[in-house]
């Protein structure tokens, strides 16, 4: 009897060793769980910011400058190149992208007279476009806005400048 009372307190060590070694593997096996949960959030937060600054990059990439005008001129030739090339690089990326085009002016002249020559500036790049190969189907807006829209203040030569303009826009 006593060699089977031996035994049952050894079997019963035995299993408490068990229990306490699964009890130490489950403790680590949570520990390493939690490690990777937390090694997860990081990535996904890696991930969200690098989706927001691919999206930010992309949106810069986009971007035309506007065309800058002398005072009560449409003539911006050299320019104009300039614009044609970045539409082109942004058709390379965005196959289906569309355009609007506003033209701007300062606020020197006749309101009518200063319509007139933003819807003449906006014209004169969408035709230029068109003519270089960018299909007019691509133009969903060409307006003239005159001097309702300004970037910059009137009140100096420099916001004047500023205000002189044509903006094209992607329409993704």
């Amino acid at each position: 009897m006593q060699q089977v009372e031996k035994e049952r307190q050894a079997a019963e060590a035995r299993a408490k060793a068990d229990a306490e070694a699964g009890k130490a593997a489950l403790g680590k096996s949570e520990a390493e769980l939690q490690n990777a949960r937390r090694e997860l959030g990081k990535l996904q937060l890696g991930q969200e910011m690098l989706v927001k600054e691919a999206e930010a990059l992309r949106e810069r990439f986009i971007e035309i400058q506007p065309v800058r005008y002398q005072l009560a001129s449409a003539n911006v030739v050299a320019q104009q190149q300039r614009v044609l090339s970045e539409a082109r690089q942004v058709l390379e990326v965005y196959p289906d992208a569309k355009f609007s085009i506003k033209g701007h002016t300062c606020n020197l002249g006749s309101k009518e007279g200063n319509m007139k020559l933003s819807e003449d500036r906006a014209l004169g790049l969408r035709d230029f476009l068109v003519e270089n190969g960018i299909e007019e189907e691509r133009f969903t807006l060409v307006l003239g806005c005159g001097d309702s829209e300004p970037q910059a203040s009137n009140d100096t030569d420099e916001g004047r400048q500023q205000n002189r303009r044509v903006e094209i826009k992607v329409l993704k």
